[in-house]
C-alpha cells in the first residue's frame, strides 16, 4: 500500500501559465467521454490525388537505403507482375482495391484484400530484399472508405555488417497504418462550404439571423478570419463524432494558423485554441492519449466555459494515459481550483461551476490513486465525494471496488 501526501510529492505542475486564466461567463460540465474507436496513424486522399507506392514507402515505412525497385507482384485473385521501375514507383496502392468509375462518388470495392510484394536492391548491397504490403478493407461511411495497410520488411541476412548477437537486426519489422479514401472530391467540399456561406449571408441580409445554424456561423467566421474550408469541414465531421475523418482537416488548419501565432487578433486566437481542443479531443477518442495531452495542454481559454471544457478533456486524457504524472498534476490543480473558488472577486455562478469542475477532478484523482496503488489517498477522495449528493452513488461503488482491490493485494 502506498501513501501519497502533499509532502511525498516532489515538484508539481510546471504549467504556470494555466494558473493565470481569466474567469467569466457561464459554463457547463463536460460529460466524461466514452472511448469508442481505436486506430493508428491515418493517411487521407481521394481520386484526385492517388497514393503512389514510392511515396508510401518513403513516407510511411521504415525502409532505408531503398535503392532500386526491381519487381512488384500484385496478388488478388490473380497475379500481376510489374518490372518497370517508374511504373512501380507510380503505382497507386489502391488501384486494385477500388473500382475506377468516372465519378468518384460511384467508387466501389473491387477486392477486399490485396497483397503487394516489392523486391528492391538496397543501396550498397549485393542481394535484393523484399517488402510485403497487405491492404485490407476495414469498412466505410457515406463519404469515406477505410483500409488497414500492414507492411513487413524481411529480416536482415546474416553477414559481417551486423553483429551476430544483435537479435533485433534479424527480426522482421512490421507495422500498420490506416488509409482513408474520400468519395467526396475537393471541389465538392469547396462547393458545400461556399453554399453554406452564401446561404448564411442571405439569411443575414433578409433579417433572419435567428435561422443561422452553428455550422453556418462557423463558416462565416472562417471567411472573416481568412481560414480555408478545411476548418469548416473538420468542424462538421467533429460535430458528427467522426474523429478519424476530422483529424486531417483540423491538423491542416492548425499547421497553417500556427505560423502566424504571434500576430493573432483575439478572434484568431480563439479559433486556434478551439482547433487545439478539437484535435486533442479526437486523439483522446482514438486512445492516443499522449498526443491528446500535447494539443490540449497548449489550448488557452479566454473564458470560464472554455477553461473548464479544455481542462476537463486534458485531465481525461492524462488519467487515461496511465502516466503517474497525472497524480501530481491533478493533485496540484485541485488545490489551484480551491484557491479560485475562495477568490472573492469571482461571481457565485462561477464558483458553482468551478465546484462542479472540482468534483470531476476529485473523481479523476481517485481513479488515478486506485490505478497506481495509492489506496489511502483514493479512500480520502471518495469519502469526501460522499458528501456530494450527485457523486454519492459513484463514491460508494468506487469504495466497494477499492475494498476488493485491497483484499486482492493483501492490504485489507
Amino acid at each position: 500500500m502506498k501513501n501519497l501526501s502533499k509532502e511525498s510529492i516532489n515538484g508539481g505542475s510546471n504549467n504556470t501559465r494555466l494558473m493565470n486564466l481569466p474567469l467569466n461567463d457561464e459554463n457547463k460540465m463536460l460529460i466524461e467521454n466514452e472511448i469508442a474507436v481505436e486506430c493508428g496513424s491515418l493517411i487521407r486522399f481521394n481520386g484526385e490525388t492517388p497514393l503512389e507506392l514510392g511515396s508510401f514507402i518513403d513516407a510511411v515505412t521504415n525502409v532505408e537505403r531503398l535503392g532500386t525497385l526491381k519487381l512488384l507482384k500484385i496478388v488478388t485473385d490473380e497475379l500481376k507482375i510489374v518490372t518497370d521501375e517508374e511504373e512501380i514507383i507510380s503505382y497507386n496502392i489502391l488501384s486494385d482495391v477500388l473500382s475506377k468509375p468516372e465519378n468518384v462518388r460511384d467508387t466501389t470495392i473491387a477486392n477486399h484484400s490485396v497483397t503487394l510484394i516489392v523486391t528492391y536492391m538496397p543501396l550498397d548491397a549485393k542481394m535484393t530484399e523484399t517488402l510485403t504490403i497487405t491492404i485490407n478493407y476495414e469498412g466505410e461511411t457515406d463519404t469515406t472508405f477505410y483500409f488497414r495497410v500492414t507492411y513487413t520488411e524481411q529480416p536482415n541476412k546474416i553477414n559481417n555488417t551486423y553483429d551476430i548477437g544483435d537479435d533485433k537486426a534479424y527480426r522482421p519489422h512490421s507495422s500498420s497504418t490506416m488509409i482513408a479514401f474520400d468519395k467526396v472530391s475537393d471541389n465538392d467540399k469547396l462547393a458545400e462550404f461556399e453554399f453554406m456561406v452564401n446561404d448564411a449571408t442571405d439569411k443575414i441580409k433578409s433579417g433572419r439571423e435567428n435561422e443561422l445554424t452553428e455550422l453556418q456561423k462557423y463558416a462565416l467566421k472562417c471567411c472573416e478570419l481568412d481560414v480555408d474550408e478545411n476548418a469548416y469541414y473538420g468542424r462538421k465531421l467533429f460535430n458528427e463524432g467522426r474523429y478519424v475523418e476530422a483529424l486531417p482537416y483540423l491538423r491542416s488548419v492548425h499547421r497553417k494558423m500556427q505560423s502566424n501565432y504571434l500576430t493573432f487578433n483575439n478572434d484568431e486566437r480563439v479559433m486556434f485554441n478551439e482547433m487545439l481542443y478539437m484535435i486533442g479531443f479526437c486523439y483522446c477518442e482514438l486512445h492516443q492519449y499522449e498526443k491528446a495531452c500535447f494539443y490540449l495542454d497548449f489550448a488557452e481559454a479566454s473564458n470560464i466555459n472554455d477553461f473548464i471544457k479544455y481542462k476537463t478533456e486534458y485531465f481525461n486524457s492524462l488519467a487515461n494515459s496511465g502516466d503517474v504524472q497525472s497524480l501530481i498534476e491533478t493533485f496540484d490543480f485541485i488545490e489551484y481550483i480551491d484557491k479560485r473558488i475562495d477568490n472573492e472577486e469571482i461571481t457565485d455562478e462561477d464558483k458553482k461551476e468551478l465546484s462542479k469542475f472540482r468534483t470531476f477532478l476529485m473523481r479523476r484523482h481517485a481513479y488515478n490513486c486506485v490505478e497506481h496503488g495509492y489506496y489511502d489517498d483514493a479512500e480520502k477522495c471518495l469519502k469526501e465525494l460522499l458528501e456530494d449528493p450527485e457523486s454519492e452513488g459513484y463514491a460508494l461503488r468506487e469504495l466497494n471496488y477499492l475494498k476488493k482491490r485491497r483484499e486482492e493485494d493483501g492490504n485489507a
